[in-house]
């Protein structure tokens, strides 16, 4: 009995993907350039950069945010917002760049 249907992917460095097939089930997983796994992008080569990329694209959107309510909010309430939104990835990033330098 099946409870779930799963879609997976998986990365690769052959040269000739055409002769690689993998399947799980009699289900051929597909080859990706990118993949997000928990919440992480990583590419083929497991490189970051795309990773970085998204990030940077969300914490863009709150350097504006912040700036127009820096004078009409508390502090603790500025701290709150900053915990809520732009830590949380923030720590990510950093502990990649700790893990990935080890």
């Amino acid at each position: 009995m099946l409870l779930y249907y799963c879609t997976c992917t998986f990365r690769t460095n052959c040269v000739d993907l055409n002769k690689f097939r993998l399947y799980i089930d009699g289900k051929e997983i597909q080859h990706v350039q990118c993949c997000k796994y928990l919440g992480i992008l990583t590419d083929s080569d497991l490189k970051w950069r795309n990773h970085t990329d998204y990030v940077y694209s969300k914490l863009v959107k709150f350097t504006s945010i912040f700036y127009k309510i820096r004078i009409k909010l508390p502090p603790e309430i500025l701290r709150m917002i900053y915990f809520a939104f732009v830590h949380s990835h923030l720590f990510m990033v950093i502990q990649l760049v700790i893990i990935c330098q080890n």
